[in-house]
């Protein structure tokens, strides 16, 4: 008989079975599946079919039940039931699109629909009979698009399905009219050549509870599968559904009877487990959703059995390798020739090694209760044997000591005596030897030096009428003292100290400077006036306290214009005028008000006692100050006021225009020509403006008034 193996997956056709067939149904709102399938592209040949139930609620518009591509001329593939339930092929362009008649799909009923695309021509089908042709030379799907969609069209629209689709396929190829009509009422239980996505719907439980059951396998063997999308997953909408009664289900190969002789219990292929020997059915579902069935005639081999008993310390392990630690009775399994269980009964006596713990301290080396001498610290472990067989572990935490020797590095003045009672004075290296009562020495090696009383001079400086030493001795007028510590080696030190007492000073001076003073240590910058404080150290090291009076001055650079003149604003301080075109000072020029006499700009230097400063520059345009009367009545500017706009007539020929602020400031030029000229100035701020208006006939100024 064949192997079981190759039963499965050998292709004998499409037979009807009483298997449960199932569809997905959408909700007409939302719904879709993405899949990751890209579609066929460019313009080559391909054929979509699907079973389709429009719900009796959808509503009578276009509604998609597959798509995919980029939303643009000829670069999509909408495979629809169109607002007049008709069917149709959408790719957005001359040459792109086709459909069909009206009717031919009604509400609550089966239908399977087809579209092939045969070189160029476009062809519908409706339960296997050509319905619909057309020219789609125009059809070039990129490879950029989106992937393939069912029950919601590609970005650009929304057009979703209403109902339930099953039994959706993908063709690299163009099918017949005969392919259509012999290959749907049934599912392919291996994909045939050219299947490059092929969905059956055969999930979920039927209007159950499928919350987890979110993806649609693509049974074409290129994995291309699907993912649910806002879809409830409960109940009898949006939701794994009934499919089609007259929609064959996976065809199901039926093998022969295979004999098996084996130990129980038996494992069958489908996860079903047996445990006596009898004629067994069994199914199993391929990798592409179908099923086969087949008979085991089943011999049961008996299971072996045996027990003995052992005693063992602290654990033991059965003849299967587990490991038992504790008394009582076990079963252990092994595996015999035939490949069945054994079954070992074990009556199991555990007995307990026993451990001791102890702390030890010994001189030099430790006798052990095993006679191991042990010269070192350290844990340290010894068997013995108890009177069941099983092992005692002394643990000996183990400290050896030794002769206790003490380095000692000392000093002494004039003389030291050891431990020992020996007297030592001169500096030297010296070992007393004292014995104990546990067998070790104590050994000490002093290292003496002897020293003897020295002298020192130092000096010291009191800044506030008084001096306090080292030693805590306060000294208050300059003079010489003698002070007598101890050294470190516990000798006399003599310190004569030469004392100076100097004082703090105070000092208060008063400046007057221009807007800031930096203090006398550079510490501060001060830039208000009164009194400010500042230390600075004297040659003894003590403060110098100052205290200064400060009289800030500041300086006004504000100019105005006035009547054709430039005036500062700040009063009784000396003047100056710098043309700011040249960068040099206007001679003669030293009055607070300053007329100009040609145009430019000008600046005013302002100086008062500690500061000078300078203004901004004011461009003045005295010129304008005139008025030539052949052309002062000729032109007229309205309206005015004005609130930006003006318009101007009575200009001959060209005419240089010119509009100043009441401060002298250029705001607006332009060259103008003809009769009336309109001129846009908004933006304008408020206020009183010169319009100064010059050509060969002679100069002339207007004044507006912006509001």
């Amino acid at each position: 008989m064949k192997n079981l193996l190759t039963i499965l997956v050998i292709f004998i056709g499409v037979l009807h079975l009483n298997a449960q067939n199932r569809a997905l149904s959408f909700d007409g709102v939302n719904d879709f599946v993405q899949t990751t399938y890209q579609g066929v592209t460019g313009t080559a040949n391909r054929t979509f079919e699907a079973w389709i139930n429009v719900s009796n609620t959808a509503p009578n518009n276009t509604l998609c039940i597959l798509d995919y591509g980029l939303n643009a001329v000829g670069s999509r593939n909408t495979f629809n039931v169109n607002a007049n339930r008709g069917i149709g092929y959408i790719s957005g362009g001359t040459n792109t699109n086709i459909g069909t008649g009206a009717s031919l799909i009604t509400a609550g009923q089966w239908t399977h629909v087809a579209f092939v695309l045969n070189n160029g021509t476009g062809y519908l089908y409706v339960n296997g009979i050509q319905a619909g042709t057309g020219n789609l030379s125009g059809v070039n799907t990129p490879t950029t698009g989106a992937n393939l969609r069912i029950g919601q069209r590609v970005s650009g629209g929304s057009i979703p399905f209403g109902g339930l689709i099953d039994e959706v396929r993908i063709w690299s190829t163009a099918l017949t009219a005969s392919q259509i009509l012999a290959n749907m009422n049934g599912e392919f239980c291996a994909p045939p050549n050219n299947l490059e996505a092929y969905y059956k719907f055969n999930h979920g439980s039927p209007s159950g509870a499928n919350s987890g059951v979110t993806t649609l396998t693509d049974y074409s063997g290129n994995n291309n599968n699907g993912t649910l999308n806002n879809f409830a997953l409960s109940g009898s909408s949006s939701n794994w559904v009934l499919g089609s009664s007259t929609l064959a289900p996976s065809s199901t190969i039926v093998g022969g009877t295979d004999t098996i002789t084996a130990c129980v219990p038996y494992l069958l292929p489908s996860g079903f487990s047996i445990n006596a020997t009898g004629i067994y059915n069994d199914t199993v579902t391929s990798s592409f959703g179908c099923d086969s069935s087949y008979a085991i005639n089943f011999t049961a081999l008996a299971n072996p059995t045996d027990s003995f008993a052992v005693a063992k310390c602290d654990g033991y392990y059965g003849p299967s390798g587990n490991f038992y630690n504790q008394s009582g009775k076990y079963v252990d399994v092994l595996a015999n020739s035939f490949g069945c269980d054994s079954l070992i009964t074990i009556d199991l006596t555990i007995y307990s090694s026993k451990l001791d713990v102890q702390t030890f301290s010994s001189c030099k080396s430790y006798l052990s209760p095993t006679g191991n001498t042990y010269t070192a610290s350290g844990t340290y472990f010894d068997t013995l044997s108890t009177y069941t067989g099983c092992d005692s572990v002394v643990v000996s935490n183990l400290t050896i000591t030794s002769d206790i020797v003490a380095n000692i590095s000392t000093q002494a003045c004039d003389s030291f005596k050891t431990y020992k009672g020996a007297l030592v004075t001169t500096s030297s290296i010296f070992s007393d030897t004292v014995f104990t009562g546990t067998g070790c020495d104590s050994i000490f090696n002093y290292n003496i030096q002897i020293g003897y009383a020295n002298g020192a001079n130092a000096s010291g400086i009191g800044c506030f009428g008084s001096f306090t030493s080292d030693l805590g001795n306060t000294y208050n007028l300059t003079g010489n003292y003698i002070e007598i510590t101890t050294n470190k080696q516990g000798c006399d030190s003599v310190i004569s100290l030469n004392v100076t007492i100097g004082s703090n000073k105070l000092v208060q001076v008063s400046d007057t400077v221009c807007r800031k003073r930096v203090s006398p240590s550079g510490k501060f910058i001060w830039n208000s006036g009164g009194w400010h404080n500042d230390t600075i150290p004297t040659n003894l090291g003590c403060d110098s306290s100052i205290q200064m009076f400060l009289v800030i001055e500041d300086i006004d650079t504000t100019v105005t214009f006035i009547n054709g003149s430039l005036r500062a604003k700040e009063v009784g301080v000396d003047y100056k005028w710098l043309d700011c075109n040249t960068g040099n000072i206007v001679v003669g020029e030293n009055a607070r008000t300053f007329k100009p006499t040609e145009d430019g700009s000008y600046a005013s230097i302002v100086s008062n006692g500690a500061c000078t400063d300078t203004s901004s520059c004011k461009t003045v345009l005295p010129s304008s100050l005139e008025n030539t009367l052949n052309i002062k009545n000729q032109i007229e500017v309205f309206p005015n006021p004005t609130q930006g706009n003006v318009s101007i007539v009575g200009v001959s020929g060209p005419t240089k225009l010119k509009v100043l602020n009441l401060q002298g400031q250029l705001v607006f030029e332009s060259l103008l020509f003809g009769d009336k000229v309109n001129i846009e100035l908004n933006p304008l701020p408020q206020g009183v403006y010169q319009f100064y208006f010059e050509s060969s006939n002679g100069v002339a100024v207007k004044k507006v008034i912006a509001q």
